[in-house]
This record gives C-alpha cells, sequence and structure tokens, in this order.
C-alpha cells in the first residue's frame, strides 16, 4: 500500500525527522501498514529520540499481529534500551517461531551496540539454544545472539557454555557456526583434543 511504501521510505531517511510520522504509522489500522513502520523505526538507531523506545515497548504489548510483534521487537534491538529487555526475553521463551527469532536477535543486537546486558538475558539466549534447538529459525537466532555479546557473566557462564557445546554439535551448520563464534567458545573450554568442530572461517567450520 501507499501508506506501507511511505513508512519504507521514512526508515530510509534514518533521521529524528522520520520518528514522529512513523510513530503515528504503527497505530494505523493496517497491519500491512504497522508491519511496515515498526521495521522501518528499527533504522532510526541511534537517531531516536528516548521516548521511541517507550512508544515501541507500548505498541509491543498492545499489538495482536504477530509479524508486527516481530517487526517491533526488531526496532527494540536495534534502538537498544534495556526497558525492553523483559519482554524480549517473554517473547523469546514463549513467542511462535517468528517472534522467538525476532526476540533473539534483539537480544544479540546489544553487542552490535557494545552495550552490557544483564545475567537474565544470557540465561534465557541459552535456555532458547537448548530448548528449541529443533526449530530451525529460533536456535539460529539464539546461537547468533550469544556470538555477539559479551562474554557472560560468571554466574551464568556454566548454562551458557552447555548452550554452546550442544549448539557446536547440531546438525545445522549456522547453528554450529555462531556457537563456535561465542567469546565462551575457547579452546580451553572444547579442549585442544575434542571432537566438535573448533574454528569458523566464513561459516565454514574446520574440525579439530
Amino acid at each position: 500500500s501507499v501508506r506501507a511504501r511511505a513508512a519504507w521510505a521514512l526508515g530510509r531517511i534514518g533521521s529524528a525527522r522520520a520518528e514522529e510520522p512513523l510513530r503515528r504509522l504503527l497505530g494505523d489500522p493496517s497491519a500491512e501498514v504497522r508491519r511496515a513502520a515498526a521495521y522501518a523505526t528499527g533504522f532510526l538507531a541511534d537517531g531516536a529520540s528516548a521516548q521511541a523506545q517507550i512508544v515501541l515497548v507500548g505498541r509491543f504489548v498492545a499489538e495482536t499481529d504477530e509479524q508486527t510483534r516481530a517487526n517491533l521487537a526488531y526496532a527494540l534491538g536495534r534502538l537498544g534500551g534495556s526497558e525492553a529487555e523483559p519482554l524480549l526475553i517473554e517473547a523469546l521463551l514463549s513467542g511462535s517461531s517468528a517472534l522467538q527469532a525476532a526476540a533473539a536477535q534483539a537480544l544479540g543486537a546489544h553487542g552490535w551496540r557494545s552495550r552490557a546486558v544483564g545475567a537474565e538475558v544470557y540465561r534465557a539466549l541459552a535456555l532458547a539454544l537448548t530448548r528449541f534447538a529443533d526449530r530451525p529459525r529460533v536456535a539460529p537466532a539464539a546461537a547468533f545472539a550469544l556470538a555477539r555479546l559479551r562474554p557472560a557473566p560468571i554466574e551464568v557462564a556454566p548454562a551458557v557454555v552447555e548452550a554452546l557445546v550442544l549448539g557446536a554439535r547440531s546438525a545445522d551448520p549456522d547453528v554450529r557456526a555462531f556457537a563456535l563464534r561465542a567469546p565462551e567458545a575457547t579452546p580451553c573450554i572444547f579442549g585442544p583434543n575434542s571432537t566438535l568442530p573448533r574454528t569458523v572461517s566464513h561459516g565454514k567450520s574446520e574440525a579439530s
């Protein structure tokens, strides 16, 4: 639709000038428009105001369309505020596969922004990687997020390492590659004589 295309165009502007028009489109009656506006808001990143984070959290709670919620999760990750972390954790552990994957990627985006996150984020990502290992969208997203974040706090490091070992044995090559890129996946953990793949180069693993 014209309004959906307008939302995409506003996101491409990538500045604070687009924030207010996109905010209005987030409440549009059309799910197509809301999806576009939610995703486009993520393009604003550092150009967004603190109020934008509050608006996105409110829309995430109220939204009923699953794809729009997934796009809102993406935007929340790009904007990088900590206020959304409890909502994203809940979505990661109990949403649809699309929403779970978006929530994992959003949490991992904190690494892209060089932000520290709480132990509960690592715990949730490790749980998602182990509990949803058979979900082709969720497990790669959880492994990707762990690869992007800083090393896990000591109190959750064992759970993270356990999840990464499982990921390194996954049949999914993306899960294996991301698990082995995580900061916890060091030779001292996996061992120099481990039968697991130990290094990753351009998405391909090398046997130890």
